[in-house]
Formats: C-alpha cells, sequence, structure tokens
C-alpha cells in the first residue's frame, strides 16, 4: 500500500459507521464485529487505483452529508447531523434508502459500498481467527 492514506480520518469515521449499522452487536462484540475495517478497505483501495479512491471518497462523503442535504433529515431530527453522529437504526434506514433508491448511481454506490465493507469484514475475521493472530 502507498504511504498517502486513501481515507481521511473523516472517510474513516464514516466508513465505521457504515460497518456498524451492517454488522451490529453481537454475541458480546461491538458494532462492525470488532474488526477495524479501514485499513482493509485501504488497502483494496490502493490495489484497485486512484479511480476507485476518487468514487469511495465521494460515495463517503455524499452519504455523510445526506442527513443535512435532505428535508427527510429536518423531518426526523436527523438532519443536523451527520451519518456518523446518527443513531444506528438511523444509519441502517438511510443505508437501506439508498439500496432501493430510484437512482441506479446511488444503488450501484451502496453495492460497491457494502462490498467493501463486507470484503474487510470477511478478510478481517479470517485473519483474527488464524493461530497467532
Amino acid at each position: 500500500m502507498s504511504s498517502v492514506r486513501a481515507l481521511s480520518p473523516q472517510h474513516a469515521r464514516t466508513l465505521y459507521a457504515v460497518a456498524d449499522a451492517l454488522a451490529p452487536p453481537r454475541n458480546g462484540m461491538p458494532g462492525g464485529g470488532g474488526v477495524d475495517v479501514a485499513p482493509a478497505v485501504e488497502e483494496r483501495l490502493a490495489r484497485a487505483g486512484e479511480e476507485q479512491i476518487r468514487a469511495a471518497r465521494r460515495v463517503l462523503w455524499a452519504l455523510e452529508w445526506q442527513p443535512w442535504l435532505t428535508p427527510s433529515g429536518f423531518l426526523t431530527g436527523s438532519g443536523w447531523r451527520g451519518f456518523s453522529w446518527l443513531p444506528r437504526d438511523a444509519r441502517l434506514r438511510l443505508l437501506e434508502g439508498w439500496q432501493r433508491s430510484r437512482w441506479r448511481l446511488r444503488r450501484e454506490a451502496m453495492g460497491q459500498l457494502r462490498d467493501l465493507v463486507e470484503e474487510a469484514l470477511a478478510t478481517s475475521s479470517a485473519r483474527q481467527s488464524l493461530p497467532g493472530a
């Protein structure tokens, strides 16, 4: 991986909030499976190239600002907080809304983001389960 970070701390915070919503706490494990997903996602993005890094940054930025930019955010009381500061159930509803969006680009972006997070969770879980890890 290059010495330049693919994700800023703000992007990483949004990514952790996505992982927490997609993999809620269970069996004593914290949300996101207790996995540090940002390094695994950054590693995958670095292999994919600069275009994928920029795309991931745009999606995470748009997701973070979604509650501020939509009227529904203000109607539900979540409009004064970014995505990463919303309660888990509100974050999950927003992600599900992106999955069902009438806009193809939003559905595709959500699918790609979900794939990145799920791969990071699976890869990190596999590493942690290895003897000596």
